[in-house]
C-alpha cells in the first residue's frame, strides 16, 4: 500500500472507534465478521445491489453464476462503507477510505490468482470523521 490514504488504521476513524467494543481492530470483531465476511449477508447485499443497479455491466457481473473474486470483494468494500458510515450520504463521485487492516482481510478472503489489486481511486475523496 503505497499512499497515505491506503496506509490508515481503523483507529484513526472516529466512526470506527465506537465499534470497536474492547477490541484493538475492526477486523476481530464479531460484527465485522457477520456484516463483511458472511457470504448469506453478502448474498442478500448483492441481489439488493443487481435490483438498485442502472449499470448494465455491473448488473451482469454480480449477477453471474460463478461470482468472481474481485466482485465479492467489491460487495465486501461497500458492505463496509455503508456499515461504517450509516448516517453519511454516499454516491457517485464521492469515495472514502478503507482501512489498510479492512482491505487486506478482504483480499485475504477473496485472493486474486494474479496478485494485483486495484488500489485507491481519488475522487471526491471524504475521509470518514
Amino acid at each position: 500500500m503505497s499512499n497515505d490514504f491506503k496506509c490508515m488504521c481503523c483507529s484513526e476513524f472516529d466512526n470506527i472507534k465506537q465499534l470497536l467494543d474492547s477490541k484493538k481492530c475492526v477486523t476481530v470483531t464479531t460484527s465485522f465478521e457477520k456484516i463483511i465476511l458472511d457470504e448469506e449477508i453478502l448474498n442478500i447485499t448483492r441481489q439488493q445491489m443487481i435490483m438498485k443497479t442502472k449499470n448494465k455491466l455491473k448488473k451482469k457481473q454480480l449477477s453471474a453464476l460463478e461470482v468472481l473474486n474481485k466482485t465479492w470483494k467489491y460487495i465486501c468494500y461497500v458492505q463496509f462503507t455503508h456499515w461504517v458510515n450509516s448516517w453519511t450520504s454516499l454516491g457517485k463521485g464521492i469515495r472514502v477510505v478503507i482501512p489498510t487492516c479492512v482491505i487486506n482481510k478482504i483480499r485475504n478472503k477473496y485472493l486474486e490468482k494474479d496478485g494485483l489489486y486495484m488500489g485507491f481511486k481519488k475522487s471526491n475523496t471524504h475521509l470518514p470523521s
